[in-house]
């Protein structure tokens, strides 16, 4: 039998989502596009002002995050019982992690079977016994009046139940301890550098999304009327 477990990157960070001026930003995406289009075109055509189809440039990035779950996640969760996992949108952040800085999330659909439950226990009991999982529980955890953290402060509260510790939270902390364990969080708490997923991802959105691909006709029609080729 399978179910789907409904989380998101707020509590489970294998993807770092984030708009504002970061990689996946269309600010750097199109940075490059924009500047050449600058130097062909009057300074009566401003293409920094054209607004873009921000939900198709969200859908394509919701695509490629996807592309990378599959290649890169999704084989090293299935012997713990993962099925398949799914990028679904992006919203504002249900649960709030105390100073990250962090406004934008992406959901995630994650369909398990049963095998999964079934191994949770045995696994978490293993995870207790790791100085690295207690290590990140400790530097992860945050607890603030009106902010909740994604991790709690030890691997044993994962496994017994925290607070307002629902299954969904519980099960994606898990989650989370073996995306960490084998070097699929975004942010590799061991190097500090980003993950490879996260690395793939922003290669895959810089490479492939333009920004003619996404003003609207009227616009794309502006920029040809007036474009200059050097």
């Amino acid at each position: 039998m399978t179910h789907t477990i409904q989380t998101s990157t707020d509590l489970l960070p294998i993807l770092n989502p984030w708009l504002y001026e970061s990689a996946i930003s269309p600010s750097t995406v199109f940075d490059w596009e924009q500047e050449e289009l600058t130097n062909e075109l009057p300074e009566s055509v401003n293409v920094y002002e054209m607004a873009i189809d921000f939900k198709k440039y969200l859908g394509r990035l919701v695509e490629f995050a996807n592309e990378v779950i599959e290649a890169e996640v999704l084989p090293v969760l299935k012997p713990y019982g993962v099925v398949d996992i799914k990028a679904a949108d992006f919203h504002n952040p249900d649960w709030y992690r105390f100073g990250s800085g962090r406004c934008d999330v992406m959901d995630f659909n994650i369909l398990v079977e049963d095998e999964f439950f079934e191994k949770m226990a045995p696994e978490l009991a293993r995870l207790r016994t790791d100085a690295e999982a207690q290590q990140y529980c400790i530097d992860h955890w945050r607890d603030r009046p009106g902010f909740w953290s994604y991790m709690p402060g030890t691997v044993e509260a994962i496994a017994d139940g925290w607070d307002y510790f629902t299954e969904t939270r519980q099960q994606s902390a898990y989650l989370t301890l073996l995306c960490r364990e084998n070097g699929l969080l975004w942010r590799d708490d061991k190097t500090q550098r980003d993950g490879e997923a996260q690395s793939l991802w922003e290669e895959k959105v810089a490479e492939n999304l333009y920004f003619m691909d996404f003003i609207s006709d009227e616009d794309a029609a502006l920029i040809a009327a007036n474009r200059v080729e050097a």
